[in-house]
């Protein structure tokens, strides 16, 4: 087994700081082998190399040579990334600990390296830009803030499509439709929280006949 290590362009200045996220990536067209990309939770700095052999040479010159770099726009005072999706073929979904979720790509059409994020947004007009649009996504995101509590990617079964979904810690679901290109669609939400209780009781109540019946025997 082959074991490869190298520094990060971006070496933590505080020993409290979040460590690094990383994912590999399928591989491209110039290359057999896989890619990485790496995202620092805390600056939302992303480097992306095509292959593994890029990303393990020990001359950081050459690291950024071969690295595409990108910085995530608009983040909020505090909010840090918590997790890094491999959503292949259709791209990557961030998650970040303000309950928010971006889409994030290495390849742009033709296949070059290139990363860009977006925010996903599941009101209608949230996509507009500028501030306005800004404030229009964190207020609609509200009721998330803070409470994401896991995002998992549904099987490929399209190229360049796969579905998403997101869950609070209160029960609420959220299905989401990501595209390869940075088309994102919201196609379902809800609210399970009430019909997880529900099912809780339902068991405990059956298993206190069931102990109940136990005991008289």
């Amino acid at each position: 087994m082959l074991f490869r290590s190298f520094a990060l362009p971006y070496p933590a200045k505080h020993t409290s700081e979040h460590l690094p996220l990383g994912s590999l990536v399928s591989a491209s067209a110039s290359t057999p082998e896989p890619g990485l990309v790496v995202v620092m939770p805390s600056s939302g700095k992303i480097t992306y190399w095509e292959s593994i052999a890029s990303a393990a040479t020990l001359d950081l010159i050459q690291q950024q040579r071969h690295g595409v770099e990108f910085t995530i726009p608009g983040l909020l005072h505090g909010e840090v990334v918590i997790q890094i999706l491999n959503a292949e073929s259709a791209g990557f979904l961030l998650s970040f600990s303000s309950g928010r979720l971006a889409y994030m790509s290495v390849r742009d059409g033709q296949g070059r390296p290139a990363i860009s994020v977006q925010f996903l947004r599941g009101t209608s007009g949230a996509g507009n830009g500028g501030i306005f649009g800004s404030i229009r996504n964190a207020l609609s995101s509200s009721s998330w803030r803070g409470d994401l509590a896991a995002a998992r990617a549904g099987p490929s079964l399209k190229p360049g499509e796969r579905d998403i979904v997101s869950a609070s810690s209160k029960g609420r679901l959220q299905a989401w439709s990501l595209h390869r290109g940075g088309h994102n669609t919201l196609e379902a939400e809800g609210d399970t929280r009430e019909l997880i209780v529900d099912e809780i009781k339902r068991s405990d109540r059956s298993e206190e006949r069931r102990v109940g019946k136990e005991c008289m025997e």
